[in-house]
């Protein structure tokens, strides 16, 4: 994919992101997965059987193709969406048109006790960090390879957390791997055969198990029945083929969706959607098209938020937390006290290394190879330049979140540098990237 950029929109091979003032996104799909990230205001979400609310720092996925409107609780409203493309992430999971992806909103799995784990807190801030994180990569723009692992990184990451059966099946008792494959072998042959007769006995081959133990199992675990949950998927399946055509005839989509007949149907369309089919189409006919504001993501108004963003971590919960996200995002070695390094070696012949720096840190950081240091977020930096050679000028930086006078988002040493570098602030930490040009091309 290519790379694009403008005012409104950066898009960088299989992601995009946009800042929005939302008005109103009728009901609608899209193919590719979405997380909106609220940074002012408020916005609803509606699904199929369940909406959500978020308000300031909340952050929610919207799934490939699922049938979605969003709504401005406040008119103030500031969001951003990131926009995941569909094809990347197939390369990474074959099945990931088929899960559901979920921070904090309760739709099919009624129980909202998987959200509130401390764990699943802990995962959520880890979350925002990395979206935040992606964010500055391309506002900064500063290295396309590292912004591919650090996507690559991230997609790894909620594939593994925020599997919504996985995050409830993993919240009840007696779980473990072969319970968590056998319910999304279930889960994936329903999606996979919603428009044929699906039966408990289609399960007995695919599981050996009686259907009599399949049946008491999904009803324990999900508290819900087996026909509870095709009906689910039928319907979303039902409210995506109206969407795609809204003359579609209620014959057509009682056959495409598998119901056995019309009643059926509209029962079901009923129950989850609030209305009937009929009235769910003049719906989309008179909501007509989205009504957004499309802001300039590198605008100060945006960047002015995505600081106090980036800072709230640090605000909210005490250093020792903000540091256990780091920590775990990363392996750290700490070359002296207040000075830790994380290796990622990256494809070809680039090297990067984060390094965070503590507080109240002053010391001597001797440049060996010619590198550039990255700004990712926290305290700004201060660095004294010396070149033993004295061919070129001494200098003053400032590593920081801003690009005015002394102050940048990255700098470049030359291998033999000798830099002094001070973090005078009472509390929290400076997190930046250094990026290593191979030893064999630099200059002697």
């Amino acid at each position: 994919m290519q790379n694009y950029f403008n005012e409104t929109k950066i898009s960088w091979g299989y992601l995009s992101i946009t800042a929005e003032q939302i008005h109103h996104y009728p009901f609608h799909i899209n193919k590719n997965l979405r997380l909106i990230y609220v940074f002012e205001g408020s916005i609803k979400i509606i699904n199929v059987s369940g909406s959500s609310i978020l308000n300031e720092n909340d952050l929610e996925f919207i799934n490939l193709n699922e049938p979605s409107e969003i709504i401005a609780i406040t008119s103030d409203n500031t969001v951003l969406i990131m926009e995941i493309d569909h094809n990347y992430l197939f390369r990474i999971n074959l099945n990931i048109d088929k899960i559901i992806l979920n921070v904090a909103s309760t739709q099919f799995f009624i129980a909202s006790e998987r959200h509130t784990t401390q764990e699943n807190n802990r995962k959520k801030e880890l979350l925002k960090s990395m979206f935040l994180d992606l964010l500055q990569d391309f506002t900064t723009s500063y290295n396309s390879k590292i912004i591919k692992h650090n996507l690559q990184f991230f997609c790894n990451f909620i594939l593994e957390h925020f599997d919504d059966i996985k995050k409830h099946l993993s919240y009840l008792p007696q779980f473990n791997n072969s319970v968590l494959q056998r319910f999304q072998r279930i889960d994936y042959y329903i999606q996979d055969h919603l428009s044929e007769k699906i039966v408990l006995n289609n399960l007995v081959d695919l599981e050996f198990l009686s259907p009599q133990y399949i049946s008491a199992e999904i009803k324990k675990r999900y508290k819900r029945t087996f026909t509870s949950i095709i009906e689910y998927y039928r319907i979303t399946n039902a409210v995506r083929f109206i969407i795609n055509d809204h003359s579609i005839k209620s014959y057509e989509i009682v056959q495409r969706s598998g119901f056995s007949n019309s009643k059926n149907f509209y029962r079901a369309f009923k129950r989850h959607m609030g209305c009937t089919p009929a009235v769910f189409k003049k719906k989309l006919a008179s909501d007509g098209n989205f009504t957004t504001k499309f802001l300039n993501i590198q605008s100060h108004y945006v960047a002015k938020h995505l600081i106090e963003a980036r800072r709230k971590p640090l605000k909210e919960n005490n250093l020792s937390t903000s540091l256990s996200l780091l920590q775990e995002r990363y392996n750290w070695s700490e070359v002296q006290p207040g000075y830790c390094v994380s290796s990622v070696e990256l494809i070809n012949f680039l090297n990067q290394y984060y390094s965070i720096f503590m507080t109240r840190f002053r010391s001597v950081v001797e440049i060996t190879q010619d590198e550039i240091w990255f700004y990712h977020s926290g305290n700004s930096l201060e660095i004294y330049v010396k070149n033993p050679s004295n061919v070129v000028e001494n200098k003053h930086i400032v590593l920081a979140n801003e690009n005015e006078g002394s102050k940048t988002h990255f700098i470049s040493f030359s291998k033999g540098d000798v830099i002094y570098v001070t973090s005078e602030k009472e509390e929290g930490f400076t997190l930046i990237s250094r990026l290593f040009l191979p030893k064999e091309n630099n200059v002697n």
